[in-house]
């Protein structure tokens, strides 16, 4: 499976997954609509993508969190989101 080709939304989830753990705050539910970074953190196997670093660091925080699940939502349903990062890396 080909990784994303920017970092951006992985970075995006160690951030907000590393928050998180800080605060102590669960359950997590991770959306996104990037089938292929729902499977780089769910699958148990090696990571050999590009962003590797990115993706094992994500998985180390989710062991830290008790309960935490992850979903593939339809793009329609994430333009909330994609406006705050749009604005966010315009604010940059």
């Amino acid at each position: 499976m080909r990784a994303p080709s920017s970092p951006t939304e992985l970075y995006a989830l160690k951030i907000g997954i590393s928050f998180m753990v800080d605060a102590s705050l669960t359950p997590l539910i991770i959306e996104s609509d990037s089938s292929t970074v729902i499977h780089l953190i769910l699958q148990e196997d090696p990571c050999y993508a590009a962003r590797r670093a990115l993706v094992e660091d994500i998985r180390g925080l989710l062991t830290l969190l008790p309960s935490y699940s992850a979903r593939l939502i339809p793009r329609t349903a994430n333009g909330v989101v994609d406006h705050l990062a749009r604005f966010n890396l315009g604010q940059e």
